[in-house]
């Protein structure tokens, strides 16, 4: 696993939402990483920041952390989950999904 990663975004729905989004991690040792998230809708005119400290073991990872909403709501964040072959499932990809390239596979015969 990389022991710094950046990530940005771009969210576009009509009349809905026009957003950017942002993230950056530092896994400074084996057991302990920091991240940062930010995300930020121009049409509600709403943001949220994200900073919480995650701590890993074989079995499960425990994460702390505070957000902040629009700047006055704030909120204090304790999970515990589980590890799915070495990776939290909280994080992307953890099952490795292949998606359906059949376009009728959701409609029953």
């Amino acid at each position: 696993e990389r022991p710094f990663t950046l990530f940005s975004g771009f969210r576009y729905v009509k009349n809905r939402s026009t957003s950017l989004s942002g993230e950056a991690s530092w896994r400074f040792s084996e057991k302990y990483a920091v991240v940062a998230r930010g995300v930020v809708d121009f049409n509600e005119g709403e943001d949220l920041l994200r900073v919480f400290f995650r701590r890993y073991s074989e079995d499960h990872v425990i994460i702390f952390g505070f957000n902040m909403r629009n700047g006055e709501d704030f909120g204090v964040e304790l999970s515990f989950e589980p590890v799915v072959g070495g990776r939290a499932s909280g994080d992307r990809n953890v099952f490795r999904d292949q998606p359906d390239q059949n376009l009728w596979g959701a409609f029953p015969r």
